[in-house]
């Protein structure tokens, strides 16, 4: 190496064109994406969108299991971005009717940007209509992004819980809200929701990461304005259910991820092939018949299963981890 390389005034010289080069990268970073990973204001306003940011608006309907293609075409827009690292504002200002999967689908995908070495720049805003905002607000989502707001419980809804054992405090918090919301007495009618509630957090622990980092399942609840019906989620972002089951050789060539769904909550295909296992789906598929829950829906990669339809559905992209949801009802076998 030349001596010139090596000399003070060189490296001197080295090192301030780091610096203000640094200064720049920093300065037109900050004109075109205010905040860092994450970051969500609680207003509609917005923030400056430059030519360097890719804005993804949410659509009115934000739900999976009430409009499944286009919010799927949704998450897939923001995906496709978010994870090759490019900064993504998401504008969730036409939000007018939410359910709390979509909620907790999208904190999960916020999570898994989260083990990655360059993080995505990802900010966005809030809904206009007041009540998709409150729900904003009181669902706890302002928790697990930066932003101004603080959150506090309220009575509305059961805010999300998030971990990566099973949790007994979280699945009794759902039965609670729900036979306070509902006027339940009959302790018998909540016991096994409960135990299904425990199942599923317990297969997340065991099978839904395999080898991956286990960043856990995200579950909350909300009650339907004006209505007697409570929507319940569980989601994880795991390798999802048709990777985990015991498959037979033909289904390895044949079988669709929602053929494989349907077949895993109407019989055991645990891949541990013992009798005490895999029984969470089929036990939720009871509770649908006994007429306990409704609306019951399962989610995973381009799996789509409607249970108390008996029907299945493929998904436009693969979504990696699954969603569980279904509706608490007043006025079904939940109240006797």
């Amino acid at each position: 190496m030349k001596k010139i390389y090596r000399s003070y005034k060189f490296c001197h010289f080295n090192e301030r064109r780091a610096i203000r080069a640094e200064k720049k990268r920093t300065k037109k970073n900050a004109k075109y994406l205010s905040g860092a990973y994450g970051s969500f204001s609680d207003d509609n306003k917005g923030q400056y969108i430059g030519h360097q940011i890719f804005a993804v608006s949410a659509p009115e309907t934000f739900s999976i299991v009430n409009n499944r293609e286009e919010f799927m075409r949704f998450i897939q827009r923001f995906d496709s971005q978010a994870w090759h690292s490019k900064p993504v504002y998401i504008d969730l200002t036409n939000i007018k009717v939410i359910t709390p999967e979509a909620l907790l689908c999208m904190i999960a995908y916020l999570a898994r940007y989260k083990t990655k070495i360059n993080q995505p720049a990802v900010s966005g805003n809030s809904p206009s209509n007041s009540y998709c905002k409150q729900i904003f607000r009181e669902s706890g989502f302002y928790q697990y992004v930066i932003s101004a707001f603080q959150h506090e419980d309220t009575e509305n809804v059961l805010s999300i819980r998030n971990g990566d054992i099973i949790d007994p405090t979280a699945a009794a918090a759902v039965i609670q809200f729900v036979r306070k919301k509902l006027n339940i007495t009959k302790k018998s009618i909540t016991r096994s929701v409960f135990a299904t509630i425990m199942e599923s957090m317990n297969n997340v622990w065991e099978h839904a990461y395999g080898r991956r980092f286990n960043q856990g399942w995200w579950l909350m609840a909300i009650q339907e304005k004006n209505s007697k019906i409570i929507h319940f989620s569980l989601v994880d972002n795991g390798i999802g259910i048709p990777e985990t089951i015991h498959k037979r050789a033909i289904e390895i060539i044949t079988a669709n991820d929602g053929d494989l769904i349907r077949s895993a909550v109407l019989e055991n295909r645990s891949e541990t092939k013992l009798y005490y296992r895999g029984n969470g789906l089929p036990k939720l598929k009871k509770l649908v018949d006994n007429g306990m829950i409704k609306n019951l829906h399962i989610i995973s990669r381009k799996g789509y299963y409607f249970v108390d339809e008996d029907k299945v559905y493929t998904l436009p992209f693969d979504y990696l981890g699954t969603v569980i949801f279904w509706d608490f009802i007043s006025g079904g076998k939940n109240d006797n």
